[in-house]
């Protein structure tokens, strides 16, 4: 416990100076957030368009779609917000030497790549999700216990984790594959916008791609049908936190190889 005390007074202080540096640089903040909202308004502006032609979705109605819209990009928006700066790893760090930096001191490398960056310029994005979440919501009639509140906390926290796991796992490669474009982590980046729409609108294998080997219908579909009261992706639901930790866990390991292989730029 004390341990995870220290790291927490560590990120706060990785925090402050992350918010300095936006705030030094404050029209490029500001251009950020704009270009950010502008692109997440377009892609709700697309969803409305589709069911301005169409009653349902395979099915699925305005408000669930809006719902499971709303549930993904929120997660995408928590994944930007505190782990932006893995998709930078393989680039900026094992390929440019700023890892040389990182492994010198006395803390958890990863800890400190992801904690280097906080890009507050996903909280325009981040307001999209939760506007998109709570009008869904209204629409719904939903009316939710503080149980299901702290539900969709954590499977929120849950996704935006998965989201990290697997770019890790992706970008841990570039000890091995040298990729010095980023372009080794766009398969998630792709990908990640499939979650915004319901997984049974897809061909079978590409159910079957975005559930078990880029599992990214983890990250909005399936927990937020927990809330929908699907009860044929119940299960699913419950197993989130599990892929997570399972995704994790392989990355993890991975970057664990990759770095004990890791040559100095300096040599």
């Amino acid at each position: 416990m004390k341990r995870f005390r220290f790291y927490i007074k560590i990120y706060h202080r990785y925090f402050l100076q992350s918010l300095k540096r936006h705030l030094v640089y404050r029209s490029d903040f500001l251009v950020q957030i704009t270009f950010a909202l502008s692109t997440q308004i377009a892609s709700l502006i697309f969803v409305l368009t589709i069911f301005e032609h169409i009653p349902d979705l395979n099915g699925w109605s305005f408000a669930e779609v809006l719902f499971i819209y709303g549930f993904a990009q929120t997660a995408m928006a928590l994944f930007s917000f505190f782990f932006e700066n893995l998709i930078t790893l393989g680039r900026d760090y094992i390929l440019d030497g700023q890892l040389d930096r990182v492994l010198l001191r006395p803390l958890n490398p990863l800890f400190q790549i992801i904690a280097e960056w906080i890009d507050f310029g996903s909280l325009s994005a981040l307001g999209m999700g939760v506007g998109a979440l709570g009008y869904a919501y209204i629409l719904l009639n939903f009316s939710w216990s503080i149980t299901m509140w702290c539900l969709l906390g954590l499977l929120l926290f849950c996704a935006s984790f998965l989201l990290a796991g697997l770019v890790l796992i992706l970008v841990s490669f570039t000890f091995w594959i040298k990729d010095s474009t980023g372009a080794i982590a766009w398969p998630i980046m792709i990908l990640r916008d499939f979650a915004k729409y319901p997984i049974t609108i897809y061909s079978p294998a590409l159910q079957v791609l975005l559930s078990w080997i880029f599992p990214i219908a983890f990250t909005a579909f399936y927990p937020a049908s927990l809330f929908l009261e699907k009860r044929t992706y119940y299960l699913h639901a419950y197993l989130t936190p599990v892929i997570t930790l399972v995704v994790w866990a392989v990355g993890y390991s991975i970057w664990k190889v990759g770095q004990s292989k890791y040559e100095s730029a300096g040599t």
